[in-house]
């Protein structure tokens, strides 16, 4: 199996660390960013041989305590550069996983699919951990406050504001806005904005009270901790322009933030329009016989939209669809072509070739 060599740095300072890595063991340049030699372990099994330049980048200031934006193009590996240094910063605390009363982690994602999907790698790379972990991936689950261990949730912000209370985070010593770009803009950016400050503006507890059978009310003034939550978002695209725009939000909130940027990194452009659609308020209108049907009458309706700036208007009648996987990709086709009797082009086996 051919591997993927580290991207040789353009300073001089960093290349006795370049060279370094080029003759580490794989497992060993993991462990070089910080990681355990047990989750190094577990990614040289998963065959995840060296880390993408998102990886290197955003890692170590993440194990720093730092917020982070990890700004990469898609496809740059962002899922793992904020999730493995936040699986080992759980396996850091002083409180085992499994005595962990409330969150210590956070995740927060645009979708009941990404919080699946996010779910579904954190098992494949520590699968204790996911056991442990709650997804609300239905709005109408709740979670049981202190009643089981609770290291780690992944959320819509939607769902987690139905599910919990501000005091469920009181522990909370990492927060992650996957999809930032998404989640601080349009139909999410409220809740994102509300929870984030709910739990920046509260003090954090001591990590070592965090115990199962410990409740607050037992906890006194010494139980404060000295450190701040620490956040971190992770987006394909940093919209630059306005004073409403995701950049001037974490420029202006979060000062001291490490941008973990890539080359390949973009942002979307200021004469470009971005429409947000709320999943959630859709669903809310009418009935649904699942959240994916819900999702694929949405996007019929912004295909057939008849305002002048709609997709469809601007580009000749023509909408290329990108979906996360070939099953989503079929289903929205039979979708279109069976209920709606539009005229479709799967190209979902092009993707199998590749």
């Amino acid at each position: 199996m051919r591997h993927r060599l580290p991207t040789r740095p353009s300073s001089a300072s960093s290349l006795r660390h370049y060279l370094s890595l080029l003759i580490l063991p794989h497992a060993r340049i993991f462990q070089s960013l910080g990681l355990n030699y047990v989750l190094s372990d577990r990614l040289t099994q998963l065959q995840i041989a060296s880390p993408t330049p998102a990886q290197r980048k955003a890692i170590p200031p993440i194990l720093a305590g730092e917020d982070v934006v990890v700004a990469a193009e898609t496809g740059g590996g962002k899922t793992l550069a904020f999730l493995l240094p936040l699986v080992e910063l759980l396996r850091r605390n002083p409180l085992p996983p499994d005595n962990m009363r409330l969150p210590t982690a956070l995740v927060l994602t645009t979708s009941q699919d990404l919080v699946r999907q996010l779910a579904a790698v954190l098992h494949q790379v520590d699968p204790e951990l996911a056991r442990l972990s709650v997804s609300l991936s239905s709005s109408r689950q709740v979670v049981v406050h202190g009643t089981r261990p609770c290291p780690l949730v992944l959320s819509t912000p939607g769902a987690l504001l139905r599910a919990t209370k501000p005091k469920d985070f009181a522990f909370t010593q990492t927060v992650v806005v996957d999809e930032a770009d998404m989640l601080l803009s349009g139909g999410f950016e409220k809740d994102t904005k509300q929870i984030l400050a709910t739990i920046r503006n509260q003090p954090l507890m001591r990590a070592a009270l965090n115990r199962c059978g410990v409740e607050p009310q037992d906890i006194d003034d010494d139980g404060f901790s000295t450190s701040q939550t620490q956040t971190i978002f992770s987006a394909a695209t940093i919209p630059d322009y306005g004073k409403r725009s995701v950049r001037h939000y974490i420029d202006h909130k979060f000062p001291s933030v490490v941008f973990a940027m890539t080359e390949g990194f973009h942002r979307t452009l200021p004469n470009l329009t971005l429409h947000t659609h709320n999943l959630q308020v859709f669903m809310a209108s009418r009935v649904f016989d699942s959240e994916q049907h819900a999702r694929c009458e949405l996007l019929y309706e912004i295909l057939t939209s008849k305002e002048k700036d709609s997709m469809a208007a601007s580009a000749g009648g023509k909408t290329l669809v990108f979906t996360n996987s070939i099953a989503t990709a079929d289903t929205l086709f039979h979708f279109l072509e069976n209920d709606k009797g539009g005229q479709s082009i799967a190209t979902s086996e092009v993707v199998k070739a590749t």
